[in-house]
Formats: C-alpha cells, structure tokens, sequence
C-alpha cells in the first residue's frame, strides 16, 4: 500500500532539515516525508506524485520563497488540489500576509519560525486528523 505524501518546502536547507528531523518520527508509520528546497521542486514533485496515483494530504511550506519573494504555489495548489492542506511557515509574515494566505491560498495553519517541536507536531496531526474523519 502506498502511503499518502506530506511535502514540506523551504529554501533554507538547515530549516528543511530541521523539519524533516521533527516530523520523521511522529508521522513516519503513516505518510511518507518530501522535503524541497524550491517551488519549482515542489512543481515537479507535485506533478510526479499526481501521475503516480499517490496523494498527498498535507503541505508545510515557507512564505517567502525565492525568486518573487512570495508563495503563489498555494494559491496554484488551493485552486487546483483544495484536498490538499497547507500550513505556512514564516518568520516574517505579518497578519495582513496570514490573512492573505487563508484567503487566496486555502491557508489552514500559520507556524511562526521558529515554533516549538512539539506544538508544531501536535498542530499538523489535528489537521490531518479532523482531514481523516471529512
């Protein structure tokens, strides 16, 4: 049985696998972990994944990404795939960027950098658990 994707993005390598390192072993049974360091990445694993026939669930991602400086791959992602949940990552997001996101991006959690482990990781299961029950 494949098991269902969550794709985690950020161009700051040493963020990303900080990431990966906190979320392996909570999440590891059920999803299977893609870390990107770009949107174009993310593209392209996204649409690799989607050929394949293997879903991905959820999607943590940094807000400021390179080369615009904004994350218009979830606005692409909420119009195209709105079963896909998407958290955002920031140390600079402001509540009018939050705001922007929940409404033009399908944003369902917004994570300041740095976060706690913990609340981080008992944040994403509560997405993915009321997604499970839907």
């Amino acid at each position: 049985m494949v098991k269902p994707v969550i794709l985690l993005i950020d161009d700051d390598k040493a963020m990303l696998n900080s990431l990966m390192d906190q979320l392996r072993a909570p999440f590891k049974s059920e999803y299977t972990l893609e870390a990107v360091q770009s949107i174009q990445e993310a593209r392209m694993v996204l649409a690799m994944l989607y050929e394949q026939g293997i879903p991905v669930k959820l999607i943590v991602s940094d807000w400021l990404m390179p080369p615009d400086r904004t994350n218009n791959l979830l606005v692409e992602i909420c119009q195209n795939h709105p079963e896909i949940l998407l958290v955002m990552l920031s140390g600079f997001a402001d509540a009018a960027a939050v705001e922007h996101a929940k409404k033009f991006a399908g944003l369902k959690a917004f994570i300041k950098k740095p976060w706690d482990e913990e609340d981080l990781v008992r944040e994403l299961k509560a997405l993915l658990s009321v997604k499970e029950r839907v």
